[in-house]
């Protein structure tokens, strides 16, 4: 199993920092809320560098961390928000699935409540 890093609530989580091709990023756990269980809500963002003429960004989420399913997709060449909720997951990460021109793509999360 990938090791996993943490997410912290009421901050910007930089999922992915300036990455310059396809694949998916590291793994990371999803924190409990005070009310019990995980948080369920994320509000997320791709940010580019350079001109894009395709560009596939998935959010997915994952129960066990080994297998994933897709939470929610951006294919913004100029860069994108979103947001996501009641999905009670226990990891999180980006895939940068297409990825033709521009320079890099940084994706940002943020943790939000139940």
């Amino acid at each position: 199993m990938a090791t996993h890093l943490a997410l912290v609530t009421d901050e910007e989580n930089v999922l992915l920092d300036a990455a310059t091709g396809t694949g998916a990023g590291a793994a990371y756990a999803v924190p409990g809320s005070p009310q019990g269980g995980r948080y369920q809500s994320f509000a997320w963002q791709t940010v580019v560098a350079g001109t894009f003429v395709g560009l596939t960004v998935v959010l997915e989420g994952s129960l066990d961390g080994t297998h994933w399913a897709t939470l929610d997709t951006s294919t913004a060449i100029a860069g994108d928000l979103g947001y996501v909720g009641f999905f009670p997951v226990n990891f999180v990460r980006a895939n940068v699935t297409v990825y033709n021109g521009g320079a890099s793509v940084t994706v940002l999360l943020q943790v939000g409540g139940n």
